[in-house]
């Protein structure tokens, strides 16, 4: 978090503050008004109680969240490989099912792939992007993006994990190509 941000927190807790009075106030004045003639007064005390929690409670937490936004869990990582796009483009698809993730969008003229990673005890699921390109070189160069699904903040390293089990087994099957 930047210094500005840290220093401009106190003005938005400011005005959530008021924004909550403002609205608690608004709303027990039209509670008041409309339902204290019909409601017998232990209905509407507990229906002030309610609304007294839900907007002293609610707002302000559904606002801290807003301001103090975490990022979502993310993991990058490319390489080059020795092998021609065309190869590594057909290599892909297999190496996704092999790994028993759903192939969800393949474009092998592109380069471009997207799986999903079902959910586990670490995360709700992710999603994984692989773009496959050439290099200046004449290698191949493997970019793979994965993030999590359900803007999870915490994945323990399983998104880590999943990158280096593609790059491992991606090496394995070209290993296996070359030697056939």
């Amino acid at each position: 978090m930047t210094e500005t941000k840290r220093s401009s927190l106190g003005w938005y807790w400011l005005k959530i503050a008021v924004l909550v009075f403002v609205v608690y106030y608004a709303l027990r004045l039209i509670l008041f008004y409309v339902l204290y003639r019909v409601l017998p007064p232990t209905v509407y005390g507990i229906l002030n109680l309610a609304l007294f929690v839900a907007v002293f409670a609610a707002l302000p937490a559904l606002a801290y969240r807003r301001i103090m936004r975490v990022p979502d869990v993310t993991s990058t990582r490319s390489i080059s490989v020795p092998v021609s796009k065309e190869t590594v483009c057909e290599l892909v698809p297999q190496l996704i099912l092999k790994s028993k993730w759903k192939l969800i969008d393949s474009d092998k003229t592109l380069g471009h792939f997207k799986a999903r990673i079902g959910a586990s005890i670490w995360t709700w699921g992710e999603t994984m992007l692989v773009d496959v390109s050439m290099n200046e070189d004449g290698s191949t160069k493997v970019d793979v993006y994965c993030e999590v699904i359900h803007h999870q903040k915490a994945d323990h390293g399983k998104l880590d994990k999943d990158v280096d089990k593609f790059y491992r087994e991606l090496e394995n099957l070209i290993n296996q190509q070359s030697k056939s």
